[in-house]
């Protein structure tokens, strides 16, 4: 399984999860996107499924800023558009946040989901912070995997489980800042990374939220 990304330079390089995945060469830099290609677009209808991996060749990243992102959706990209399952994100700009993912965690998260646990593993050991994102979303990336179908209800509690986590860590932030809490007071820690993406630029990944 290919890991592509078709980068648009829209954001700091020093910064870029894609740009930082390239350089490792645990990605590749492409100009086009083939068909056979799962294109992770956060306005698709559909959600990535395990299912789907017997018919793809790749996974491809567009790496863009949020603020762009919808017009640049509205354009044809060739590929299966998929969006990514509420996921909770791991990169200490957006810590906690659902779906606020780097380039890196959604191609990582993706690669989890059909059943490439090894890919996934390597892509977020390139950041500090990428095992965190792990421990925070493990458990859902393994339910995600044995969903068969969006309808299935167990697939609809584990989006409302994923929302009522997001709200309680938000307010457990909220309790450590009123408190004067160190970061350390704080159940999980955040990390800085010079691959972190900066908040008016963020890697796209995941759905739109």
């Amino acid at each position: 399984m290919r890991i592509n990304i078709l980068m648009l330079n829209q954001d700091d390089p020093k910064k870029c999860t894609a740009a930082k995945l390239i350089r490792f060469r645990l990605a590749k830099n492409v100009t086009g996107v083939r068909p056979k290609t799962i294109l992770l677009n956060p306005f698709s209808q559909k959600t990535l499924l395990n299912q789907e991996k017997t018919n793809i060749q790749s996974i491809t990243g567009v790496d863009c800023s949020w603020k762009k992102a919808e017009k640049i959706f509205q354009k044809k990209i060739f590929g299966i558009p998929r969006k990514l399952p509420p996921l909770l994100a791991g990169n200490p700009v957006n810590y906690s946040k659902i779906n606020k993912l780097t380039t890196a965690e959604a191609l990582a998260a993706s690669a989890f989901i059909i059943g490439k646990e090894e890919m996934c593993f390597d892509l977020l050991a390139k950041f500090n912070w990428g095992h965190t994102f792990l421990e925070l979303n493990e458990n859902l990336l393994k339910d995600y995997q044995k969903a068969k179908s969006e309808d299935d209800e167990d697939y609809h509690a584990m989006i409302i489980h994923t929302n009522g986590v997001e709200d309680e860590m938000l307010d457990h932030q909220k309790h450590a800042k009123k408190n004067k809490l160190s970061l350390e007071d704080i159940s999980c820690l955040l990390y800085t990374s010079d691959a972190a993406d900066d908040t008016p630029c963020v890697d796209l990944g995941g759905r739109r939220i």
